[in-house]
């Protein structure tokens, strides 16, 4: 095809449309159920599950805000999963994961913690992080020497960083949960991203403006500023963000939603694509989505996983009189697998 002077904009529009829609995805089929540790398995700490990462060859790894890590090999189905958590223990370490995303090229694991208890004497002790380790998970306790973030206190009540993604390229992205301090109040539209363009060997960062969702109408008052608990790289310059809110007790409802985020570079800014790439609240008891990563590298399959909550307060396993269902279906280590063409 000639182009003329008249037909250059017209082409280089068209081509930047192209452009622009082409890291975009779209699921059209489902799969979820539910992983359990078998109750026999005394020795098997599985819960609490915040992130996920496809290490390649369906070899993956599930991580436990509650301090543990777990190696599922040779996993495509959820069934796969079921079986190979009860073949194996869980990893103990010092730290309470809330996502993880591992480096092929250079082997190197990124994970983001969140940690907040009272001591003995009543003292609050807490911090939120991004650290990295080479070739294995460091489980020492102290890693704030291989930090890329480090904070010794959580922008707000329960609200650290749950999110981080790489790029093809090696580029780590880093998202907080509700805002970094000063950007949590839910009358605030805007938070900030994070981007590392070379996390292994420089601190610096670029940052990026994200509308987040607040949800005034949260059952919890901490989570009404928002909760971005995963966010996952399409290329260079399409994101995947994943936000939720448990809205209800009495009607059991949580929240999630999908975003396509398209990466604008000129304006610093992160724009959410006019279709989301899955309504997940359409997937029958929908669970508390935590953490989420590809099942192949052609990008046709995408998992996401649920935290089942911890302790009495948050859960329980008993079912409804007349009709059998748990009392609360929503707190369980769900798993869902989402499709595309």
């Amino acid at each position: 095809m000639k182009l003329s002077m008249k037909t250059l904009p017209i082409f280089f529009t068209l081509l930047f449309l192209t452009m622009n829609v082409s890291g975009q995805v779209t699921f059209t089929r489902f799969e979820t159920g539910v992983i359990n540790a078998n109750d026999s398995n005394d020795k098997q700490p599985f819960g609490g599950i915040s992130g996920i990462e496809n290490l390649g060859a369906n070899n993956w790894i599930l991580v436990s805000d509650r301090g543990y890590y777990f190696n599922c090999d040779n996993c495509s189905t959820i069934s796969d999963f079921q079986l190979r958590i009860n073949q194996k223990e869980g990893t103990k370490t010092g730290h309470w994961f809330e996502s993880i995303r591992f480096n092929r090229n250079t082997k190197t694991y990124y994970y983001a913690t969140e940690y907040e208890r009272k001591d003995n004497l009543g003292k609050s002790i807490e911090h939120t992080g991004v650290y990295e380790s080479t070739g294995l998970i460091d489980t020492l306790v102290d890693i704030r020497e291989k930090s890329i973030i480090h904070l010794d206190r959580l922008p707000s009540s329960n609200k650290g960083i749950e999110a981080i993604a790489i790029t093809p390229s090696g580029a780590l992205w880093v998202a907080p949960e509700a805002g970094w301090k000063g950007e949590t109040d839910v009358g605030q539209k805007y938070i900030s991203f994070y981007r590392y363009k070379d996390p292994s060997s420089s601190t610096e960062r670029q940052e990026f403006k994200y509308p987040i969702t607040r949800f005034p109408e949260a059952y919890f008052a901490e989570d009404k500023s928002g909760g971005i608990s995963e966010i996952l790289a399409i290329d260079e310059t399409h994101l995947l963000v994943l936000e939720r809110c448990y809205i209800s007790i009495a009607k059991d409802i949580e929240i999630a939603l999908l975003r396509n985020v398209t990466v604008d570079e000129e304006s610093r800014e992160l724009i959410i694509d006019s279709k989301d790439a899955f309504n997940l609240n359409t997937v029958p008891g929908l669970c508390n989505v935590e953490g989420m990563a590809w099942g192949d590298d052609d990008k046709k399959t995408l998992y996401i996983i649920a935290d089942d909550g911890y302790g009495e307060t948050y859960y329980n396993d008993k079912k409804i009189r007349k009709t059998g269902l748990l009392e609360k279906p929503t707190l369980r280590n769900q798993l869902i697998i989402l499709r595309r063409e």
